[in-house]
């Protein structure tokens, strides 16, 4: 299973461009919109660059989606969090503004990943057994940090660069 996540894109043609040549060239089973993809640009040309996504798409909202907003977008709304099977690990998935480092599910255990956005800051970090991932910002970036994206496999986890696709953190599962 491989499955690339990205958030914080904020309705930017350009950031969703690239993503969208990011996903072509991964090739993954599943994307997750990991919250806050809409903006108030240009929701046709924006809502053409989703459809080139050839995989199936999870969405989940973020503190600036709203159903107007994601309905232009051609996105299913009213959904904050959602949850992956993978192997023995569940993948809890949410933007970052209800549930984070901070406020976790308490039903997540040792093993399990934890993969959100929100911060526009990427990071991988394993706490008490859980393992962290935020995938930044494709599309505005913070703390001197590049356009990000992550890809999750059986077996690792990666932030990458958002723009040219070169892996810049990995963190192995096993």
């Amino acid at each position: 299973m491989k499955i690339v996540f990205a958030s914080d894109v904020h309705g930017s043609l350009y950031a969703m461009n690239d993503l969208t040549e990011r996903i072509a060239e991964e090739k993954p089973d599943k994307a997750i919109f990991v919250g806050d993809f809409c903006g108030f640009g240009n929701a046709e040309k924006f809502r053409s660059l989703v459809k080139k996504i050839t995989c199936p798409i999870v969405y989940v909202e973020g503190n600036c989606d709203h159903d107007d907003i994601l309905s232009s977008y051609g996105l299913e709304s009213g959904r904050t969090s959602h949850i992956e099977i993978l192997g023995d690990r569940r993948v809890f998935i949410t933007h970052g503004h209800i549930y984070n480092r901070s406020r976790v599910p308490d039903y997540l255990t040792d093993g399990d990943v934890f993969v959100y956005g929100h911060l526009h800051k990427p990071f991988i970090i394993k706490e008490k057994g859980i393992i962290f991932v935020n995938d930044g910002s494709m599309a505005r970036p913070r703390e001197g940090s590049k356009p990000t994206y992550a890809v999750l496999t059986d077996e690792k986890v990666y932030i990458k660069d958002g723009k040219y696709g070169e892996i810049l953190e990995v963190f192995s599962l096993n």
